[in-house]
């Protein structure tokens, strides 16, 4: 996953994000009511979409040259702000989906994680790639209650690409605070 140089190429993290997902999934079916948790379409397709949609937003390196004081031929984004991206493709992409709720259980289903798949996706992926990046595969994201209901509460806004340097900005913040 990681050139000789330390550096982690975002092209690399697509077979990592598809185990991601099928670890959420198989994980969260575990839930009540998660047997209704499905992918969209078939996972290669999403992943797909989703590496064609992140390699479109990659190209977009005014941000690291602004934050970095570098050229565009010498950037190598900072995997907070890759990490903000593939969010907010994931988020627009939507891959996870209830799927066939009885229309009597529809309105009963109160698990977070059930009923908001790919916003509480973010959180596990970013734990996930947090521990690959620093190569902390002890160390959790540990955030409370209050802060992880906020977090996903704003996550809406996150997805305009326009609020993409707040948004890596607070990832960093989160791993600084909460990684441990």
């Amino acid at each position: 996953m990681f050139y000789d140089d330390g550096t982690f190429f975002s092209d690399k993290w697509i077979p990592y994000i598809k185990k991601t997902c099928l670890a959420f999934l198989s994980e969260n079916s575990k839930r009540i009511d998660g047997q209704y948790l499905y992918f969209k379409n078939n996972i290669d397709e999403i992943i797909n979409k989703f590496h064609d949609i992140a390699i479109e937003l990659y190209r977009i390196k005014g941000y690291a040259i602004e934050t970095y004081n570098t050229t565009t031929n010498s950037v190598r984004l900072n995997y907070h702000l890759i990490a903000a991206l593939y969010i907010i493709v994931f988020l627009e992409c939507k891959p996870f989906i209830l799927k066939d709720v009885p229309k009597n259980q529809r309105l009963t289903i109160t698990n977070k994680y059930i009923k908001f798949p790919n916003e509480y996706f973010t959180l596990y992926f970013l734990e996930e790639l947090l521990k690959l990046c620093t190569s902390s595969y002890n160390k959790k994201l540990r955030i409370s209650n209050a802060y992880r209901d906020k977090f996903i509460k704003s996550l809406p806004k996150k997805t305009l690409i326009q609020n993409i340097k707040g948004f890596f900005t607070e990832l960093y913040s989160m791993e600084k605070n909460y990684f441990y």
